[in-house]
């Protein structure tokens, strides 16, 4: 009986808790997340952001591949953070908050079980520039748009970059409408052959400590490049330390390079050259190299 009393009790408890209703949350949609720049100061505004990072109210939602939608649990006008995001050194699983792009701000009025965009209704597009913080160094290296190059021919090698103005082969996007007619070319015949050009300038303000170096480039080639620097030490030593490799792309692509590692492992480094490079073995067919829209960014 004393069990009985307990149960209807207990029973008799539960029924009177009040459930709260499940919210239904509003759907925001982001397709695309696109750079704006002055070409003058941070040169070209090819991007590839992937990924987006979500904030309401200060409040952290997730993270996103993009194209995205994003259900959030609010209804009525909120503030609405995008932090744009990119793949590491072109690696898919290594994505980072990209620093030196703005993020996204915008008051969105949330519409429970409806759709919301980051601008008026249906533009799925955000649009976001490079930061404008004083602190911050932008410095293009090479557009292939002048009368002189940045780069030249490591003396080791049997070719270097020269011009193309092919229309087939330069890099020229007309959303960005940047009139781009240039892009760096080289070639590489089916034989054992070299490719290599490291930059005429040597840069030697780099920030060290763990600060953060990028180096930003569009890119499409047959063969496996590899990316990195030539370090300088006091003594007179060079050393040449390899970064990323560039697999081959039918298509132009781009990437955002961190040099941290090799920038800061050594504090008295004195200078920094880039290089890239690549071979051809004969047996592989003939090879062409192209890339455009090279800089850097700390």
């Amino acid at each position: 009986m004393k069990n009985f009393v307990m149960f209807v009790a207990l029973a008799g408890l539960l029924a009177s808790c009040d459930r709260e209703p499940a919210i239904v949350p509003s759907y925001l949609h982001i397709d695309e997340m696109i750079v704006e720049s002055n070409y003058q100061v941070h040169g070209s505004a090819s991007s590839k952001i992937t990924t987006v990072w979500v904030e309401v109210d200060g409040e952290f939602i997730g993270v996103y591949e993009l194209p995205a939608v994003v259900p959030v649990a609010k209804s009525g006008v909120h503030d609405v953070r995008l932090h744009p995001g990119i793949n590491l050194n072109g690696i898919q699983s290594l994505r980072n908050i990209y620093d030196f792009y703005d993020e996204y701000q915008e008051q969105i009025n949330f519409v429970t079980d409806g759709d919301v965009w980051p601008n008026q209704s249906g533009d799925s597009i955000a649009r976001v520039s490079y930061s404008n913080a004083s602190f911050i160094t932008y410095k293009p290296i090479e557009d292939f748009e002048g009368t002189t190059l940045a780069f030249e021919r490591a003396q080791r090698a049997d070719t270097g970059l020269i011009r193309t103005s092919d229309p087939d082969l330069i890099f020229n996007d007309p959303s960005l409408n940047e009139n781009s007619t240039q892009s760096g070319y080289a070639f590489l015949p089916d034989e054992d052959f070299l490719f290599e050009v490291i930059t005429t300038e040597e840069y030697t303000d780099l920030p060290k400590g763990g600060a953060n170096v990028y180096l930003e480039m569009n890119y499409r080639t047959d063969a496996v490049i590899t990316v990195g620097v030539y370090r300088r030490i006091p003594g007179g030593q060079v050393d040449q330390v390899p970064v990323v490799s560039l697999f081959p792309s039918e298509e132009w692509n781009k990437i955002y390079i961190n040099l941290v590692t090799e920038v800061s492992a050594v504090p008295n480094a004195e200078g920094f050259r880039l290089f890239i490079g690549g071979i051809n073995v004969e047996g592989n067919g003939e090879m062409e190299v192209l890339f455009d829209n090279i800089k850097l960014i700390y």
